[in-house]
């Protein structure tokens, strides 16, 4: 594992030392797509964060709400009585 960061530290160290300086242009139009690559990194970023933050949240929260049984049938008979009601006032018309 040293020799491995040895060569990297030696390759680097190289790389700056026999560089030339260049008289290079950087076109506007570059620019701007350098700043569109950086903008779009950022925000998939904050997104996947964000993302993979509330599946954990959720996962926490999952034990400690109250999904019980008795609270998913007492859910489904409020909806049928809905439905029993809209279905009455379709009749009436």
């Amino acid at each position: 594992m040293k020799r491995v960061f040895y060569f990297l530290f030696v390759l680097v160290c190289s790389m700056f030392m026999l560089a030339t300086p260049a008289a290079a242009y950087i076109d506007p139009s570059a620019v701007t797509f350098i700043i569109q690559i950086i903008a779009a990194s950022v925000i998939v970023t904050g997104t996947a964060i964000g993302f993979y933050l509330n599946k954990i949240k959720r996962a926490i929260k999952k034990d400690k709400s109250p999904k019980s049984k008795d609270m998913q049938r007492d859910l489904s008979r409020g909806a049928d009585e809905d439905k029993d009601e809209y279905e009455y006032m379709d009749d009436q018309k």
